[in-house]
């Protein structure tokens, strides 16, 4: 049964193509190729037919655009050269095939993911995100060019440089924030409090760094992201990168700032938690900074941002939740700006 959106014949014909190694040593004829129901996107795993492991993935921009897959690409290739975050091999991205939407042809990596979504988080789930969040960082100045979404991916030798739109820190955050709260969800708090922070923000240009030592960025990243062999966090003494099987979906990576996205991941991760200080703590033990980092009143900001356009997308509107949801981002907003 195809997903009704990509055939498995598509599949198959962009994976004949070019060479794909983990594939190498088959025909067409003899994959097993099988959709992957979770997902905005057509995702689908690909191997030896008869054999219980598959051997690629194949994703396809169904509804994303090819820039948000291109920049992932870029984050897979800098991560694998500089660091030992377990990302998948890059085999092929074509952003504009004739014959269907964006695609990418990823190596395969097993595992379970550590949670489901930012609702039931453990401290040790929560340590893991700070452990690639860290490695995030260890990215060399020299292979990262800007801020933003990266655009490009530049090859000298066997260095790869990435290039981003914006040539410094804060006029990135700011036009990131008139993005998020351009256009609020139909909330009448959201809506009364939202046209403040981008002022706000831009009153306080001067304490967001020019040109701070930029990191691969995931705004939406989570437990959710990494995978284990059983689905267990990694032990809190043992090396986490030796216990993830995989780090996924790197869609839409940005360079920005390693506190910026250490003070997004603690918003996300924390946002349900009545009591936030364990997983808040695990959070940041792997880091070389605590929560406390200059600027975390504007980094908190351009995490609520995301609660500000999509909470129609994650809560329906109208429902008790959603209500609720908004009456808090608002509150929390609103209390930073009062500060």
């Amino acid at each position: 049964m195809d997903s009704g959106r990509v055939a498995r014949d598509t599949v198959r014909r962009v994976l004949t193509r070019g060479s794909v190694p983990a594939l190498s040593d088959t025909v067409p004829a003899e994959w097993a190729i099988e959709p992957v129901d979770a997902g905005f996107n057509d995702v689908f795993v690909v191997g030896h037919d008869g054999t219980a492991r598959p051997a690629v993935a194949v994703k396809f921009a169904t509804f994303s655009e090819a820039d948000d897959v291109r920049a992932g690409v870029a984050a897979c290739r800098l991560l694998a050269r500089f660091t030992s975050v377990p990302v998948p091999t890059v085999y092929a991205f074509e952003p504009d095939p004739a014959d269907g939407p964006p695609f990418v042809v990823l190596e395969y990596r097993p595992g379970e993911p550590l949670a489901t979504g930012y609702r039931d988080v453990s401290p040790g789930a929560a340590r893991a995100v700070g452990a690639v969040v860290a490695a995030c960082g260890r990215v060399p100045a020299a292979a990262a060019d800007g801020y933003g979404m990266i655009r490009s991916l530049e090859t000298a030798g066997e260095s790869p440089r990435a290039v981003a739109a914006f040539e410094d820190w804060p006029t990135f955050a700011l036009d990131y924030a008139d993005r998020l709260y351009d256009e609020p969800a139909t909330h009448d708090a959201i809506a009364a409090i939202a046209p403040a922070v981008p002022e706000y923000l831009r009153e306080h240009r001067d304490r967001l760094p020019s040109e701070p030592a930029p990191a691969v960025v995931l705004t939406d990243f989570s437990p959710e992201n990494i995978r284990t062999a059983t689905g267990d966090p990694p032990a809190a003494d043992a090396d986490p990168m030796e216990a993830i099987t995989g780090v996924l979906d790197l869609e839409r990576a940005r360079l920005a700032p390693r506190a910026f996205m250490a003070v997004n991941a603690e918003y996300l991760l924390t946002r349900y938690l009545s009591d936030p200080g364990p997983v808040r703590r695990a959070l940041y033990e792997p880091l070389p900074f605590g929560p406390d980092v200059p600027a975390r009143d504007l980094y908190r900001l351009l995490a609520l941002g995301r609660s500000v356009g999509a909470l129609p997308i994650w809560y329906e509107p109208g429902s008790e939740e959603y209500e609720r949801r908004g009456a808090a981002v608002a509150a929390e907003i609103e209390a930073v700006l009062d500060r």
